[in-house]
This record gives C-alpha cells, sequence and structure tokens, in this order.
C-alpha cells in the first residue's frame, strides 16, 4: 500500500479506488508491536511515514478532513519518535494547506509544536 501512495503523489496518480478497496485495512492498522528497540524503531519509523504519506496524497486531491486527520496522526508520531525530519516534513505538509484547516487541527498543531521545543531543551 505505501508503494502505491508514494508512487502517487510522486506522479500525480489518481489511487482513490484502491484505497477504497483497502479502506478497512487502512482504518484498522495499527503499529505493530516489537520486542527489541531496534526493530520497534524501525516500525515507528514506517508507520509515520505511512500517514505522512497518505495525508499528503489527500490533501493534494483536496480531501482536507481526512488530509489533515492522517498529517496530525503522522506529526504525533514524529514527534514521540524525534523524527527531525519527519517532523519538519509534516510542519511544512501543514503550512502548505493551512488555509484549508479548521481550527481544531490547527490547535492540535500548535500544541504538538510546543511539545517538540519542549523536547528540544
Amino acid at each position: 500500500m505505501d508503494a502505491y501512495v508514494l508512487a502517487s503523489v510522486g506522479y500525480n496518480l489518481d489511487i482513490d479506488d484502491i484505497l477504497d478497496r483497502f479502506e478497512s485495512h487502512i482504518t484498522a492498522y495499527r503499529e505493530p508491536e516489537a520486542t527489541d528497540i531496534y526493530t520497534q524503531q524501525v516500525l515507528s519509523d514506517e508507520y509515520a511515514r505511512f500517514w505522512y504519506k497518505l495525508a499528503k496524497y489527500n490533501l493534494f486531491r483536496e480531501k482536507y478532513p481526512y488530509g489533515f486527520k492522517c498529517l496530525i496522526h503522522a506529526f504525533e508520531k514524529s514527534v514521540k519518535i524525534n523524527n527531525v525530519l519527519l517532523i519538519s516534513n509534516c510542519s511544512g505538509l501543514l503550512e502548505r494547506f493551512r488555509v484549508h484547516a479548521d481550527p481544531e487541527t490547527l490547535v492540535q498543531y500548535q500544541s504538538m509544536l510546543l511539545e517538540v521545543w519542549k523536547n528540544e531543551k
């Protein structure tokens, strides 16, 4: 699924039919558990990247409510695992589409930015 989303964004492809077909799997997608720290780090990173890519696809397709939901999910996970590049990408994507964000999304975003600044100390 991740490859479809990545290709669709890069080549402006419509994968809505594929996403619709796998909607129940996407909705049920939870971060896998791992016993060792290395595997957990890798899985957490992939999990955050998946939601970021899905957010990017939806935002560029003007599906703002779902796109922002995915973006907030990716941003929260990125902050939790302290993935600086993904935090930056999520911030940039939100700023790109800020005009379409509802007030609740902006409040969540500001809250996460405060968390990032706290972690910086």
